[in-house]
């Protein structure tokens, strides 16, 4: 016989019995005698306190790389905090520019260029961040 099907026959026996619980299977999942059918105020305590831990333990880690962002901004000298790598140079950033000039789809321009559509549709919206993001990891490339 199929598990689920026993499951369902022992499960309409109880109820033709009138049991509102089932004692085995609590025994089962809890680890405890069917005398101790009900979670003690340990387990629901203990569970509470994780939770509540975790949750201060990742705020804190936000809080603690927010305050790290702003003083490596505060105290940059240009090489320390860039923000993110940009997946294209300056020969892709130009070639992009000139096909959004012309009126070229967002999705052409990605086959042909081999980047992502996202990384097209950034570029047409913040042409002059995505030119600094360039510079500030590339400053020889820039100057020259």
């Amino acid at each position: 016989m199929l598990p689920w099907i026993d499951c369902y026959q022992h499960h309409q026996s109880c109820k033709k019995e009138g049991a509102a619980e089932y004692p085995e299977r609590r025994e089962r999942q809890f680890g405890r005698s069917p005398v101790q059918s009900s979670p003690t105020v340990f387990e629901n305590g203990s569970v509470a306190a994780l939770n509540a831990s975790a949750e201060a333990q990742a705020e804190a880690t936000k809080e603690a790389q927010r305050a790290g962002i702003a003083y490596a901004q505060a105290n940059d000298d240009g090489t320390k905090f860039r923000g993110r790598k940009p997946t294209f140079n300056f020969d892709s950033f130009a070639h992009v520019r000139h096909l959004l000039s012309q009126g070229t789809g967002v999705a052409e321009i990605a086959r042909a260029t081999g980047l992502k559509r996202q990384t097209i549709y950034r570029i047409k919206r913040q042409p002059e961040k995505q030119a600094a993001a360039l510079a500030a990891w590339y400053p020889d490339l820039a100057a020259a």
